[in-house]
């Protein structure tokens, strides 16, 4: 320091005199003048001005009046923190006694400076200025900052204007205003790490802000007092982005969000957000910040943000709303939309169509205690409800267990407990076989585009009861299902009405492009009337000529149709391209086995059905009565062996395209009197109409039962109607030939039929009239007609055979009879003359 001080006493008063004084240290350089007087016992009066070319800021406190308050020194202290102030200009005038001299009472004080780089802590836990360039003023009891700019984070502030009414109080009360614009992200920190996070959580914490804004800020706080802060502000979004974790993207956010100490408003937010235009409203409540939304979400938009197989099958668009809370730890919602004017192309019971209504609600819920853990409930339809625990996994949501609840197990509730997703349902229907498909067109959709996520969450567990199921072509009820994920497989059991036993599933690979099903079953029962599965008709062929049938290996120990155990089953088939290929498909018990192989061919335009089939019954009349034909048939081990063709699926056995050929061969048998209801084609093979609707006496013959040694025929089927040229039966009492065509589907007949008694085992009713009217002449009629016959080799039973047309239906046939061999002059007409329609 140098300069020149003069200092005098006069009588009781001292008196200091300093003219240009200057100084300079590591902190500042400058000049001082003035003078200094005593006054008594106080402080003295002073008239100084200084001037100070440069000053270190982070030791302002250094120098400063002695005669500041306190507590607004202590603020200066550690509030500014670094910077440089230039041209300092420093007036004080007056008893010190009275300094800072408010509204100029008493004296005079004035300092003037201007700061560069500046950084101030105004409030504890509220984010610093930096970069502050200002002008500050202190004028009596008064501070004044005007500053052009600043910086929070990196948002430009400015202008800013901070005030500190009064020095002299006991706790000054300091205020700021200003006005700021840049990165909304920035002022997103500025909100997270200050006290209004606590307020805005919606858009604070693991929130992403894209884009810039604009700010309007007024705080205010006492100094040296905790407590006591005031905000008020409003912020600005221009066509922002706002990513929320776990949320949709919201795209051109614009709108005004106020917000204060007490909490967060806005008047509405208009913004894009799931494909279609929404608008939000928030304000604060004593629960927290709430929000209530509304918009339209366009579902093709929607996939985009969700990464879920189902959402590919979902299209169109509907509105929603959006009621949330958000606090301090933890944010809840709830999302609602009635899903009209969306298509789900999913099978039963989540398809629907755009006309229709399905309420669907999605909430998240937080977990006691864990706020890195919460829980997402959705509600579809009524009968749906899912239930998936998150935690965070690397700032993001991920599923760790799921419960999904179908049907009236809804209404028993209940929480996921065990990873990956488990299924409970109590269902009045369900589709397995479109499931199946969509698995099947989603594991190939999936392949293409390069395997499954590896952080994707299987269904490990599946526990149904379902009144009616659609599986594998046919229909099931009141079936119970248990299945749990081992490895690559599904073990089921299985319990119904129509099935018994257990079953692995393996899904769908390379390798097993449709998957496989292999079944144990104690018993099965083939499908009754109305109890086929015609929605399975069109899935594939429909769409592509792509078989969606899985590869199967069944055996079922008893194989029940309409209440009758057939025997034992056993299939194994597996799909080939456009085919499904029956290696295996055989139905065996005590009497007899029917063995088939073949395939199924799906295509664009229809479905066709060919096997190669062979039946060896040992005992044919056994073998009837297992299909429901009891007391038809006796003993006649029996061979049929062919080809036969349809169009549909194995399951769906058609007799209008039913084509193919069959070798019949039966051994000694004798048939029985029939039910015409209950076995109408066994009834034309029979013959026994044949003696109740012709003239000639055949009843010993054929009505109470038809003996034969053998039974041969080359059967053709074309469109469903069979025709023979050689069905041959041959017996002890007559030999049978029988041609023409049979309609399977109509249940009608086009016949010929030749009869031959067999005159050298018994007496023909002709003979029998002879031996009436004149015993002498037939007894020896039939002593010529038995030596004849073993002598010429029946030459007689060639003379004497008759021949028939039967048209009409197997129960109410139409026989017309022709003449026989012994009225081959005139083979129209009967023995009486005329022909004879009999009916």
């Amino acid at each position: 320091a140098s300069g020149r001080v003069q200092w005098e006493k006069a009588a009781e008063e001292w008196r200091v005199r300093f003219d240009e004084l200057r100084f300079a240290n590591a902190h500042t350089s400058g000049r001082v003048a003035g003078s200094w007087r005593s006054q008594g016992k106080g402080a003295g009066a002073v008239d100084i001005t200084a001037e100070l070319t440069r000053l270190d800021l982070a030791h302002l406190d250094r120098y400063l009046p002695l005669g500041l308050d306190p507590v607004t020194r202590d603020w200066l202290r550690l509030g500014i923190k670094q910077g440089v102030a230039r041209n300092l200009r420093l007036a004080v005038a007056g008893n010190l006694a009275d300094f800072p001299f408010p509204d100029n009472r008493g004296g005079k004080f004035i300092a003037t400076l201007n700061v560069t780089d500046a950084t101030l802590a105004y409030a504890d836990a509220w984010p610093e200025m930096t970069a502050i360039d200002a002008e500050i003023k202190f004028e009596g009891s008064r501070i004044t900052v005007n500053s052009p700019r600043a910086r929070i984070f990196g948002a430009q502030l400015g202008p800013v204007e901070a005030h500190i009414a009064d020095i002299t109080v006991a706790h000054p009360r300091f205020s700021l205003t200003g006005e700021a614009s840049g990165p909304a992200s920035d002022f997103l920190r500025f909100i997270a790490n200050s006290p209004l996070a606590g307020g805005v959580g919606l858009f604070s914490d693991g929130a992403q802000v894209l884009g810039n804004g604009a700010m309007t800020l007024s705080f205010a706080r006492p100094l040296g007092q905790q407590g006591g802060v005031s905000v008020a502000g409003e912020f600005r979004f221009l066509d922002n982005e706002i990513r929320l974790p776990g949320l949709p993207l919201l795209a051109q956010v614009k709108g005004r969000l106020a917000f204060s100490e007490q909490g967060v408003s806005t008047q509405e937010l208009t913004l894009e957000t799931l494909g279609g235009p929404a608008t939000l409203r928030i304000a604060s409540t004593e629960d927290g910040v709430r929000v209530i939304g509304a918009g339209t979400a366009t579902l093709a938009q929607t996939k985009a943000y969700f990464d879920s197989p189902l959402l590919q099958r979902v299209s169109g668009s509907a509105q929603w709303q959006l009621s949330a809370i958000t606090r301090p730890e933890f944010a809840t919602w709830t999302l609602e939309s009635d899903l009209r004017g969306v298509i789900v192309d999913l099978p039963s019971p989540l398809g629907k169509t755009a006309a229709t209504t399905a309420p669907l609600k999605i909430e998240r819920r937080g977990v006691a205690g864990k706020r890195d853990e919460d829980t997402i409930h959705v509600d579809y339809r009524g009968p749906l409800r899912l239930t998936a625990h998150r935690h965070l996994v690397a700032g993001v949501p991920t599923v760790d267990r799921a419960l999904l609840l179908l049907g009236n197990a809804v209404a028993r509730g209940g929480n996921p407990e065990r990873a990956g997703i488990w299924v409970r349902g109590q269902l009045d229907e369900l589709e397995v076989d479109e499931w199946l498909a969509f698995r099947v067109q989603e594991a190939s959709g999936r392949g293409a585009a390069g395997g499954s996520r590896p952080d994707s969450l299987d269904v490990q567990g599946v526990d149904l009861e379902v009144v009616r199921v659609g599986m594998f072509g046919r229909v099931l009820r009141d079936l119970k299902l248990s299945a749990r994920h081992v490895a690559d497989d599904w073990r089921l059991t299985i319990n119904g009405r129509e099935i018994e036993g257990t079953a692995n599933w393996r899904g769908s690979s390379a390798a097993l492009p449709n998957g496989r099903m292999q079944a144990r079953l104690a018993r099965l029962s083939a499908p009754g009337n109305g109890e086929s599965h015609p929605q399975h008709r069109d899935v594939g062929g429909a769409k592509g000529e792509i078989n969606t049938w899985p590869e199967l290996d069944i055996v079922a120990d008893a194989f029940f149709s309409e209440g009758r155990n057939l025997g034992k089953l056993e299939l194994v088939a597996q799909p080939a391209g456009a085919d499904w290929r029956i290696t295996k498909l055989a139905l065996v018990n005590d009497a007899g086995r029917l063995d088939a192989t073949g395939s199924w061919r799906v295509s664009r335009e229809r479905h066709q059905t060919q096997l190669d089939v062979a039946l060896s019954a040992q005992d044919a009349g056994a073998y009837l009565a297992r299909l429901g034909l009891p007391d038809s048939v006796k003993t006649a081990p029996t061979k049929i062996a062919g080809q036969l063709a349809w169009s549909g699926a194995p399951n769906e056995f058609d007799y209008p395209t039913l084509t193919g050929n069959l070798h019949l061969q039966s051994g000694a048998g004798q048939f029985t009197k029939i039910d015409p209801g209950i076995g109408k084609l066994l009834g034309v093979l029979s013959l026994q109409e044949l003696p109740r609707r012709i003239t000639l006496d055949f009843r010993d013959v054929f009505s109470e039962g038809f003996a034969f040694d053998e039974i041969t025929a080359d059967l053709q089927i074309r469109n469903g109607t069979m025709h023979t040229d050689n069905l041959r039966l041959a017996g002890p009492a007559a030999k049978v030939t029988i041609s023409g065509d049979i309609d399977l589907e109509q249940e009608t007949q086009r016949l010929s039929v030749r009869v031959q008694p067999a005159l050298s085992s018994t007496i023909s009713a002709g003979a029998a009239v002879l031996f009436l009217a004149n015993p002498l002449v037939g007894a020896a009629v039939g002593a010529g007609t038995l030596l004849a016959q073993r002598v010429l080799r029946d030459p007689f039973e060639q003379m004497f055979s008759y021949d028939y047309q039967v048209t009409g239906s197997w129960s109410d046939p139409v026989i017309e009879r022709g003449g026989g061999r012994a009225a081959s002059r005139n083979p129209a007409t009967a023995p009486g003359g005329a022909p004879e329609t009999v009916q």
